[in-house]
């Protein structure tokens, strides 16, 4: 009896572990392998490029930005964000990105970058949040008609608009993580 009161207990804690990470709207449109992947880029973009930990993220996001855009945000190492990219299912990248060549535009160099998947499962995320979200909305209509992640500060429609980017949210996280990720990876190298 104890024991399986006891694994009771652990299968509790773990799924409700799993679901701390999780979100109904997350649930709706990815698979759940999907969402371990866009657990690993969130944590990677918080840990690695942020240098933060979850706990203090929502505290010090808008500091370590500050100080990232201060410096004129700078390219983070295409081999460093690759790596944390071939670590998610192609599956899952293909629902975020489209990966893109440009070697006309820079005569020796060969210009390597991200797209967002025109109705990718993410893009359709982004408009499913942004029906009960106005600055998540504002920012979709400006990626979804321009077709490219928008290249200005992300800290404008955070400050503006505290509420609506709860850096709590994993939404929100999840939405940063592939804005800054897309936008700081170096096309060059």
């Amino acid at each position: 009896m104890k024991i399986k009161v006891i694994s009771f207990l652990i299968c509790l804690t773990l799924l409700s572990c799993k679901k701390e990470f999780s979100s109904p709207e997350l649930e709706k449109h990815f698979t759940e392998s999907q969402v371990e992947d866009l657990n690993k880029i969130r944590l990677f973009f918080i840990n690695d490029i942020i240098n933060l930990d979850i706990n203090n993220f929502h505290k010090n996001f808008i500091n370590e930005v500050e100080k990232m855009e201060a410096s004129g945000s700078p390219y983070i190492p295409k081999k460093k964000i690759d790596s944390v990219l071939s670590s998610i299912s192609a599956d899952t990248f293909n629902e975020i990105w489209e990966k893109h060549i440009d070697s006309t535009q820079f005569k020796d160099k060969i210009y390597n970058y991200l797209l967002p998947k025109y109705q990718g499962k993410y893009q359709i995320f982004l408009a499913d949040i942004s029906k009960k979200n106005k600055a998540v909305n504002h920012y979709y209509q400006r990626m979804n008609n321009s077709g490219d992640f928008n290249r200005l500060s992300m800290l404008g429609y955070i400050k503006e608009h505290p509420k609506e980017f709860d850096l709590k949210n994993v939404n929100i996280q999840i939405l940063l993580a592939i804005q800054y990720i897309s936008v700081l990876r170096d096309p060059f190298n």
